[in-house]
């Protein structure tokens, strides 16, 4: 499931990125040699990738308490496991705190909070000190 949230996050980032330069620039466009307007894909992808990203943050979110009660560090809590894992799981709350602004738009019917989505890429420090190192 992380490969999916990181790679949510850089999209949404890449998006937001374009978003930003469209409300300086409304005529900016693409670079990479295709040279098309960022208004006539930017916000269709902006809306679709905070939305989508946050099915997954919040799928995400579910899994992990759903399978606290099995996790080495959250077993010992028993039926409070999920509980204590969303309160003390740092990771949690980042996916909660990027998720919520686009939960506000959803409630809201409009575009008025920023997509801070991509800070859900905290993840990679996560998964940088599990992974063991390919160097030996």
């Amino acid at each position: 499931m992380d490969p999916t949230v990181i790679i949510f996050g850089l999209a949404n980032f890449v998006v937001f990125a374009a978003d930003t330069e469209l409300q300086y620039n409304p005529e900016a466009s693409t670079g990479f040699g295709f040279r098309r307007k960022l208004k006539t894909w930017v916000p269709r992808a902006n809306v679709f990738l905070q939305n989508m990203g946050a099915f997954v943050l919040l799928l995400s979110l579910v899994v992990r308490l759903l399978s606290a009660p099995a996790h080495p560090w959250w077993k010992s809590y028993r039926a409070l496991a999920p509980l204590v894992a969303l309160l003390l799981n740092l990771y949690a709350w980042i996916d909660i705190i990027a998720v919520v602004p686009t939960l506000m738009d959803l409630a809201y019917k409009r575009d008025a909070f920023y997509n801070i989505q991509f800070i859900c890429l905290l993840r990679l420090v996560e998964m940088a000190v599990i992974s063991p190192s390919s160097t030996g």
